[in-house]
């Protein structure tokens, strides 16, 4: 496990958010397929390639703006930030947009993500130990919320995605 207490920890995330969006890219050239993802353990939900690429499409660009509000809030405030898996924004941008391909969400993908690694570059130290309060995991720390929602979420869909063609 990284120190991400540590400007070298902190660099290991972006190196990690910059390996996670290098890899979509990669997996974005293959051909379509049809077949399903594993069920996930928590919601028992299978996507079909078009239904991930629209959530990895969807997600990055709504966690950051999260963190930005936990941010944003008054320094002695805890903030609540976030949403659950049954969230109907969630859902919608899965069911809605399940059509898309790699290639389609690239562009917003590659944006998003060069925002977040802009912002994650400005922040001072004492901005990284900043708390908001998510409805399930409870008080986490702007490191915590980049490491979860934003970097290992990404990582998460890396595999689920590159798992579609073994």
């Amino acid at each position: 496990m990284t120190d991400h207490s540590t400007t070298s920890g902190r660099e290991a995330l972006v190196r990690r958010l910059d390996a996670a969006l290098t890899e979509l890219t990669a997996l974005a050239q293959a051909p379509a397929t049809d077949r399903l993802t594993e069920a996930d353990k928590a919601t028992g939900e299978q996507w079909r390639l078009g239904q991930a690429w629209a959530h990895v499409a969807e997600f990055p660009g709504y966690w950051t703006a999260e963190m930005c509000g936990v941010l944003a809030a008054p320094a002695d405030s805890v903030p609540s930030f976030g949403r659950t898996l049954d969230d109907e924004r969630r859902l919608e941008a899965v069911l809605v947009e399940n059509a898309r391909t790699g290639t389609e969400v690239l562009p917003r993908l590659t944006g998003d993500v060069g925002t977040l690694r802009t912002l994650l570059g400005l922040l001072p130290d004492e901005a990284w130990d900043r708390r908001g309060v998510h409805a399930v995991h409870g008080v986490m720390t702007v490191e915590e919320i980049v490491d979860e929602f934003l970097v290992g979420h990404l990582e998460e869909h890396v595999e689920q995605i590159a798992s579609l063609y073994r």
